[in-house]
């Protein structure tokens, strides 16, 4: 999954999302709180909150969307999604964390 703004991974959801949320920030809450969420897209116009298992290759443009991840449990997951968009012709990667507490 590309992390960051305008992109959305259909790949890789948790079952029983997506819930609808407040804001972006509840989504970076929630993931923490789900048992094997690594990532999340947190769609703007209904305020959906889709929980994701992993972060890689496959995310396709999409303005409704805010991506981010759990930065504890996807440390190594987003080293690698970094350096497969290295690989590509893309050249910026916008990232969202959430913060730990």
């Amino acid at each position: 999954m590309a992390i960051g703004h305008d992109k959305n991974t259909p790949a890789n959801g948790i079952q029983g999302f997506p819930v609808q949320v407040l804001d972006y920030a509840s989504c970076c809450s929630k993931c923490q709180a789900t048992a094997g969420c690594i990532a999340f897209a947190y769609t703007i116009s209904n305020k959906n909150y889709w929980a994701k298992t992993s972060v890689g290759p496959g995310a396709v443009p999409d303005n409704d969307i805010l991506s981010g991840y759990n930065r504890k449990c996807a440390a190594s997951q987003l080293d690698s999604a970094v350096s497969l968009v290295r690989g590509t012709q893309q050249t910026r990667l916008s990232v969202k964390t959430c913060s730990m507490t």
